[in-house]
Protein backbone atom coordinates (compact mmCIF):
# COMPACT_ATOMS: atom_id res chain seq x y z
CA UNK A 1 0.00 0.00 0.00
CA UNK A 2 0.97 3.81 -0.62
CA UNK A 3 1.60 6.16 2.50
CA UNK A 4 -1.28 7.80 1.98
CA UNK A 5 -3.41 4.43 1.75
CA UNK A 6 -1.65 3.56 4.97
CA UNK A 7 -2.79 6.53 6.64
CA UNK A 8 -6.21 5.94 5.37
CA UNK A 9 -6.31 2.48 6.88
CA UNK A 10 -4.00 2.04 9.78
CA UNK A 11 -5.12 -1.70 9.98
CA UNK A 12 -4.88 -4.80 8.74
CA UNK A 13 -6.04 -8.75 9.19
CA UNK A 14 -4.84 -11.73 6.92
CA UNK A 15 -7.56 -14.26 6.37
CA UNK A 16 -6.79 -17.83 5.40
CA UNK A 17 -9.19 -18.88 2.92
CA UNK A 18 -9.14 -22.08 0.82
CA UNK A 19 -11.67 -23.18 -2.01
CA UNK A 20 -14.54 -21.43 -0.50
CA UNK A 21 -13.96 -21.50 3.46
CA UNK A 22 -12.34 -18.85 5.27
CA UNK A 23 -10.42 -19.80 8.50
CA UNK A 24 -10.49 -18.74 12.11
CA UNK A 25 -13.01 -16.12 11.30
CA UNK A 26 -14.63 -15.46 14.88
CA UNK A 27 -11.19 -14.71 16.44
CA UNK A 28 -10.28 -12.50 13.10
CA UNK A 29 -13.74 -10.61 13.70
CA UNK A 30 -12.61 -10.38 17.75
CA UNK A 31 -9.56 -9.06 16.82
CA UNK A 32 -10.80 -6.61 14.72
CA UNK A 33 -13.45 -5.11 17.65
CA UNK A 34 -10.84 -5.18 20.02
CA UNK A 35 -8.24 -3.21 17.20
CA UNK A 36 -11.05 -0.75 16.64
CA UNK A 37 -11.46 -0.30 20.27
CA UNK A 38 -7.94 0.35 21.06
CA UNK A 39 -6.88 2.72 18.35
CA UNK A 40 -9.71 4.30 17.81
CA UNK A 41 -11.69 4.23 20.92
CA UNK A 42 -14.95 3.70 19.08
CA UNK A 43 -16.88 0.66 18.75
CA UNK A 44 -16.32 -1.38 15.58
CA UNK A 45 -19.82 -0.95 13.92
CA UNK A 46 -19.28 -2.57 10.17
CA UNK A 47 -18.17 -6.21 10.75
CA UNK A 48 -21.87 -7.00 9.06
CA UNK A 49 -20.60 -5.60 6.12
CA UNK A 50 -17.22 -6.78 5.77
CA UNK A 51 -18.96 -10.55 6.16
CA UNK A 52 -21.38 -9.86 2.87
CA UNK A 53 -18.48 -9.22 1.36
CA UNK A 54 -16.36 -11.57 2.39
CA UNK A 55 -19.12 -14.05 1.14
CA UNK A 56 -19.48 -13.20 -2.14
CA UNK A 57 -15.83 -14.08 -2.68
CA UNK A 58 -15.35 -17.22 -5.00
CA UNK A 59 -11.76 -18.47 -5.82
CA UNK A 60 -10.17 -21.65 -6.36
CA UNK A 61 -6.90 -22.70 -3.90
CA UNK A 62 -5.07 -20.96 -1.15
CA UNK A 63 -5.31 -17.34 -0.91
CA UNK A 64 -4.53 -14.19 1.16
CA UNK A 65 -7.54 -12.19 1.69
CA UNK A 66 -6.90 -9.47 3.76
CA UNK A 67 -8.75 -6.43 5.17
CA UNK A 68 -7.65 -2.81 5.36
CA UNK A 69 -9.61 -0.85 7.73
CA UNK A 70 -10.44 2.00 10.27
CA UNK A 71 -12.81 2.56 12.35
CA UNK A 72 -15.55 2.74 10.00
CA UNK A 73 -14.32 1.58 6.49
CA UNK A 74 -12.32 -1.21 5.25
CA UNK A 75 -11.22 -2.29 1.76
CA UNK A 76 -10.21 -6.40 0.83
CA UNK A 77 -7.52 -7.48 -1.47
CA UNK A 78 -6.54 -11.18 -2.53
CA UNK A 79 -4.03 -12.85 -2.93
CA UNK A 80 -2.42 -16.53 -3.80
CA UNK A 81 -0.82 -17.71 -0.99
CA UNK A 82 2.75 -19.51 -1.55
CA UNK A 83 4.23 -20.61 1.61
CA UNK A 84 8.13 -19.20 2.24
CA UNK A 85 11.10 -21.23 2.74
CA UNK A 86 12.93 -20.47 5.62
CA UNK A 87 15.49 -22.77 7.58
CA UNK A 88 17.11 -21.05 10.17
CA UNK A 89 16.59 -17.74 12.69
CA UNK A 90 18.79 -14.70 13.99
CA UNK A 91 18.40 -13.65 17.36
CA UNK A 92 18.20 -9.61 17.04
CA UNK A 93 17.74 -7.72 20.05
CA UNK A 94 15.01 -4.91 20.44
CA UNK A 95 13.70 -3.75 23.49
CA UNK A 96 11.74 -0.70 22.25
CA UNK A 97 10.39 -2.31 19.09
CA UNK A 98 5.76 -2.08 19.96
CA UNK A 99 3.85 -3.98 17.32
CA UNK A 100 0.74 -4.56 19.68
CA UNK A 101 -2.10 -4.10 16.87
CA UNK A 102 -1.40 -5.31 13.35
CA UNK A 103 -0.75 -2.13 11.26
CA UNK A 104 -0.59 -1.14 7.76
CA UNK A 105 2.45 0.29 8.60
CA UNK A 106 5.27 -2.13 9.09
CA UNK A 107 8.43 -0.44 9.09
CA UNK A 108 9.45 -0.57 12.19
CA UNK A 109 9.70 -4.45 11.75
CA UNK A 110 10.95 -5.01 8.52
CA UNK A 111 14.30 -2.49 9.69
CA UNK A 112 14.92 -5.24 11.88
CA UNK A 113 15.71 -7.48 9.30
CA UNK A 114 18.80 -8.35 7.55
CA UNK A 115 18.09 -8.58 3.50
CA UNK A 116 15.94 -11.65 3.19
CA UNK A 117 17.00 -13.69 7.01
CA UNK A 118 13.94 -13.73 9.18
CA UNK A 119 15.24 -12.96 12.47
CA UNK A 120 13.13 -13.96 16.07
CA UNK A 121 13.02 -11.11 18.27
CA UNK A 122 13.99 -10.26 21.57
CA UNK A 123 12.88 -8.33 24.27
CA UNK A 124 14.72 -8.17 27.31
CA UNK A 125 16.17 -11.20 26.89
CA UNK A 126 12.92 -12.79 26.70
CA UNK A 127 11.75 -14.34 23.51
CA UNK A 128 8.41 -13.06 21.14
CA UNK A 129 8.04 -13.49 17.94
CA UNK A 130 9.14 -13.57 14.58
CA UNK A 131 8.30 -10.36 11.84
CA UNK A 132 5.52 -11.92 10.68
CA UNK A 133 4.72 -14.85 13.04
CA UNK A 134 4.30 -16.06 16.60
CA UNK A 135 6.37 -19.04 17.82
CA UNK A 136 6.22 -22.25 19.29
CA UNK A 137 8.27 -24.11 20.88
CA UNK A 138 8.57 -28.37 21.15
CA UNK A 139 10.36 -29.70 24.42
CA UNK A 140 9.58 -33.28 23.68
CA UNK A 141 6.41 -33.80 24.58
CA UNK A 142 4.65 -29.61 24.62
CA UNK A 143 4.25 -26.94 22.34
CA UNK A 144 4.93 -23.84 24.28
CA UNK A 145 4.62 -20.02 23.09
CA UNK A 146 6.06 -17.37 24.72
CA UNK A 147 4.16 -15.05 27.21
CA UNK A 148 5.56 -12.11 25.70
CA UNK A 149 4.32 -12.18 22.16
CA UNK A 150 4.66 -9.01 20.14
CA UNK A 151 0.98 -9.65 18.79
CA UNK A 152 -2.11 -11.91 20.09
CA UNK A 153 -1.79 -13.46 16.54
CA UNK A 154 -5.15 -15.71 15.97
CA UNK A 155 -3.69 -18.73 15.77
CA UNK A 156 -2.09 -18.84 18.72
CA UNK A 157 -5.04 -17.84 20.23
CA UNK A 158 -6.90 -20.93 18.76
CA UNK A 159 -3.55 -23.33 19.64
CA UNK A 160 -4.21 -21.87 23.20
CA UNK A 161 -8.12 -22.22 23.54
CA UNK A 162 -7.59 -25.72 21.87
CA UNK A 163 -5.06 -27.28 24.83
CA UNK A 164 -2.45 -27.70 21.84
CA UNK A 165 -0.16 -24.65 22.92
CA UNK A 166 0.91 -23.78 26.62
CA UNK A 167 1.55 -19.99 27.55
CA UNK A 168 5.03 -19.64 29.49
CA UNK A 169 7.85 -16.86 29.56
CA UNK A 170 10.64 -18.16 27.41
CA UNK A 171 13.85 -16.46 28.05
CA UNK A 172 16.74 -16.55 25.58
CA UNK A 173 18.39 -19.05 28.24
CA UNK A 174 15.61 -21.64 27.89
CA UNK A 175 16.03 -22.55 24.29
CA UNK A 176 18.71 -25.59 24.68
CA UNK A 177 15.69 -27.15 26.72
CA UNK A 178 13.90 -27.32 23.41
CA UNK A 179 14.52 -29.28 20.27
CA UNK A 180 12.44 -27.03 17.22
CA UNK A 181 10.46 -24.05 16.73
CA UNK A 182 7.49 -23.70 14.53
CA UNK A 183 6.49 -20.37 13.76
CA UNK A 184 2.79 -19.74 13.48
CA UNK A 185 0.17 -17.15 12.05
CA UNK A 186 -3.31 -16.92 10.53
CA UNK A 187 -1.46 -19.11 7.22
CA UNK A 188 0.58 -21.35 8.78
CA UNK A 189 -0.41 -24.43 11.23
CA UNK A 190 1.86 -25.89 13.70
CA UNK A 191 3.63 -28.71 10.97
CA UNK A 192 4.46 -26.20 7.91
CA UNK A 193 7.67 -24.08 8.82
CA UNK A 194 9.40 -26.24 11.14
CA UNK A 195 13.35 -24.81 12.02
CA UNK A 196 15.75 -26.84 14.54
CA UNK A 197 16.95 -24.82 17.64
CA UNK A 198 20.53 -25.65 16.50
CA UNK A 199 19.62 -23.31 12.98
CA UNK A 200 18.86 -20.29 15.57
CA UNK A 201 21.63 -17.47 15.65
CA UNK A 202 22.12 -15.99 18.62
Amino acid sequence: MTEEQQLQYPLFETIKYCDGRFFLIPYHYQRIRHSVQTFFQVDCLFLSRLEEKLRIIQLQGLHKVKVFYNQDDFVIHTEPYFKRRITKLKIIHANEVCYELKYTNRSKLMDLKFGDEEVLVCKNDQLTDTTFSNIALWNGSEWHTPTRSLLRGVKRSFLLQSGILKEKPIGLFHLKQYQKVALINAMLDLDEIVIPINQIMI
